[in-house]
């Protein structure tokens, strides 16, 4: 043996030394810190400990080993695998075990407000009729999160229902979650190996799958899994059609397609999930902005204009999802720059433009966000804290422990690329955006980073692999003497490895079978579809009572829950759930369907009462609370309030900041005719009100001064009405010169519409 040659074995055997130390150090680690204590057990690492999870820390050792000394050959022997078999593959796997977790844990139904907008959404798609026309009635048809101002549609945007709506016409409606979240883990995983290598892509994988965060939150109807797919996606194939375009011949043409398909899935995010299209821009144009200026510096203008054009493919195929969000902007709200959501929020909130980033005075929507919206302006130090709080949430949920995210400090161990920092702009740029939204305080936990889990999943597991992979590759073995520095060098991807695949492990052997069972025992309660068909109900119109408790401005989010048994045409469906405004009221619904059976039943579908079939013929009452939200507001404000002097237990309590100030909602009129017209109001401020109908004043005005308490008023004649619908608006003709700030109140009860004649 030459002298050469007993260097380099010798050096060899002292990286050995190192990187055993480092497996056993993060062994080590991950048995004393990480893992919970068992039950009843006063030991960290008793033996039914030993024996449950001896398998999977043999299995551990070996990988991290493996991948320590062999790593270049080991990522050469995945990638025989084709790319296309890996991903059916990792597709079919998740997509089965997040279907699993929705139909066991959470029950293949939406159940909250958001979730069942996009589902209605969704159902709505899959008949053609994306934005119908609004029903007649359509106050007892309006959820939380719904307009009604001619069209009825949700606040949402349309790219994951459109999404949905695949699966509702193949009749496989709860697997179009499970898709999305399949599609996350592909995606996700591809961007890796784009990225890091085949290695990386599968521990990317794993991640995503083993995230309880991520399978709950994807498993569920909220768009977060979707577009975390889509911003994948977009970058990942912008990537391969830039290295495409770098190759000679004719391979430089095919780069167009993967320029499509990411300008496709790009164009999609923006049209499903504005935040996570802004929020993955940077990393998209950092992508985009290094390949041209490569690109710019071929010395041939016709290679040069071909190897740019994918960029354009891929500028131009977004574009396609831009133009559809203006399109549907221009169709719902009547403007193409104003989205369904600034629509709703500047109907039922006090403050306009409430619902978005920024800072200062004026952000927050303090009805929909009670308990987020803090007196004074949104500052820089309120989102600092927000964000530590949501982080900490995210940092224990994403994979029920904080130890993925310490890995990342390994991500630094190398020289950083190009690639590394599109990887690290996709990662941090839901985070960046989120800091200036003053909903990221949310109750509800850290969903909101769910736009990030993709990039995450590939970050995290870049730390681990990558820097293994890069030191293996080092040929000359001299350069690794296992001094201070390169020990921890090695120790330290030794230990994020061991560490992810340990959690990975106990995420789907442990946590998530846990989590399943906990969601399912919280959400076993069966729909309202399910005890209606159980009380045999069928061919009615369904009243669900008011469920909002003491909060009567919270009714209406029970009635969402319910309504999911609609049909999305609602007078051809079975049953049709409407909301509870009280028998006066209701009778407008009743004589509208006189063919049907009339029933009244609880929160739980629970029957009540049969209702009779004998509406007043002629007569209209309109409670206001029933007309939230609002078809038109300016210079008031309607709040929905309960009080036990009024009719049907609440009102709307208009306030109006200034003179001319007004509020309006539609009134459907059956029948042609002359209408008396009087309503029932509550003084709250001195002041002089007056109704229009459809922009004429009714007289007398509705005079509040010096009135305490409820008081009648009727129009001194009658009004002629035809059959369809009319706008009422109440205004304020005059506040008694209040001081300037001051709002004025009127509490408005009900109107009251009675024919004249036969």
């Amino acid at each position: 043996m030459t002298v050469r040659h007993a260097d380099r074995h010798l050096a060899s055997a002292r990286a050995f030394v190192a990187s055993a130390l480092g497996l056993a150090a993060s062994l080590g680690v991950v048995g004393a810190c990480f893992y919970k204590r068992p039950p009843n057990q006063g030991e960290l690492l008793g033996r039914p400990f030993a024996l449950a999870m001896a398998p999977a820390i043999v299995a551990i050792a070996i990988a991290a080993l493996a991948l320590l000394l062999f790593g270049p050959r080991i990522e050469r022997a995945s990638r025989r695998a084709p790319r296309l078999l890996l991903d059916f593959a990792l597709f079919v796997g998740a997509l089965l075990f997040a279907h699993h977790i929705l139909e066991h844990g959470l029950g293949g139904v939406p159940r909250i407000q958001d979730e069942i907008a996009y589902d209605l959404l969704a159902r709505r798609f899959s008949i053609g009729t994306p934005l119908p026309r609004s029903p007649p009635l359509g106050e007892f048809f309006v959820a939380r999160f719904m307009i009604d101002d001619g069209h009825a549609y949700p606040l949402f945007q349309p790219g994951f229902p459109a999404f949905l709506a695949i699966f509702r016409v193949i009749g496989a409606t709860s697997w179009g979650p499970s898709a999305a979240v399949a599609l996350l883990v592909v995606s996700a995983s591809r961007l890796a190996e784009r990225l890091y290598g085949r290695v990386t892509s599968l521990l990317a994988a794993a991640l995503v799958v083993a995230s309880g965060f991520v399978e709950v939150i994807g498993s569920t109807f909220f768009a977060h899994a979707f577009a975390a797919a889509l911003a994948c996606l977009s970058v990942e194939q912008l990537m391969l059609a830039l290295e495409t375009s770098k190759r000679a011949g004719t391979e430089r043409r095919r780069a167009w397609v993967p320029a499509a398909i990411g300008g496709l899935a790009a164009g999609w995010l923006f049209f499903a999930r504005l935040p996570a299209a802004a929020a993955v821009g940077p990393a998209v144009l950092l992508a985009a902005a290094a390949g041209s200026l490569e690109f710019a510096s071929f010395r041939s203008v016709a290679v040069r204009r071909e190897a740019l054009l994918p960029l354009a493919v891929f500028a131009g195929c977004a574009l396609v999802g831009v133009s559809a969000q203006l399109l549907w902007d221009a169709i719902a709200t009547g403007n193409p720059l104003v989205l369904p959501q600034d629509r709703y929020f500047d109907l039922t909130e006090p403050v306009k433009s409430c619902h978005r980033v920024g800072f200062g005075d004026g952000i927050g929507c303090p009805r929909e966000h009670r308990w987020e919206v803090q007196p004074g302006p949104y500052t820089l130090r309120r989102a600092v804290d927000v964000t530590f709080t949501r982080f900490s949430v995210l940092r224990d949920d994403a994979w029920g422990t904080p130890w993925p995210f310490l890995v990342l400090p390994a991500f630094f161990v190398r020289r950083l690329t190009l690639k590394d920092a599109i990887a690290l702009l996709a990662t941090i740029g839901p985070f960046a955006l989120y800091f200036g939204f003053y909903y990221h305080a949310n109750q509800y936990g850290a969903r909101l980073y769910g736009d990030a889990m993709g990039a995450l999943s590939v970050t995290i597991a870049a730390s681990a692999t990558a820097p293994l992979t890069e030191l293996a590759e080092q040929a000359d073995a001299a350069r690794l003497w296992p001094r201070l520095g390169e020990l921890a060098a090695r120790a330290l991807p030794s230990l994020g490895l061991a560490v992810l695949l340990f959690v990975v492990n106990d995420e789907i052997a442990i946590d998530l079978p846990e989590r399943v069972a906990g969601l399912a025992k919280m959400m076993g309660t069966s729909t309202i579809a399910d005890r209606l068909d159980a009380e045999k109900i069928h061919h009615a119109v369904v009243f669900v009572a008011r469920c909002g408790g003491d909060d009567f401005d919270r009714a209406d989010v029970h009635y969402g829950w319910a309504s999911i048994a609609n049909d999305p045409r609602i007078e051809r469906g079975d049953r049709i759930v409407a909301r509870d405004f009280g028998a006066a009221h209701d009778a407008q619904l009743t004589a509208l369907y006189p063919d049907r059976r009339q029933v009244r039943v609880d929160c739980g579908g629970n029957l009540l009462q049969e209702l009779p079939q004998t509406p007043r013929p002629g007569f209209l009452h309109e409670e206001w609370e029933a007309k939230y939200p609002p078809l038109h507001r300016d210079g008031c404000y309607g709040k929905l309030v309960g009080d036990y002097g009024a009719s049907n237990g609440g009102l709307m309590d208009l306030q109006c900041e200034r003179e001319g100030g007004s509020l309006s909602a539609r009134q459907y009129v059956p029948t042609s005719g002359a209408y008396a017209i009087r309503g029932r109001f509550r003084a709250g401020s001195p002041a002089l009100f007056a109704l229009y109908v459809d922009g004429n004043a009714v007289d007398p005005p509705i005079d509040a001064r010096g009135r305490a308490g409820f008081f009648d008023w009727s129009a001194s004649s009658a009004r002629a009405l035809s059959a369809g619908q009319h706008v009422f608006e109440v205004r304020l003709v005059s506040n008694g010169n209040a001081p300037a700030g001051t709002k004025t109140h009127l509490g408005v009860d009900y109107f009251e519409l009675e024919r004249q004649g036969p």
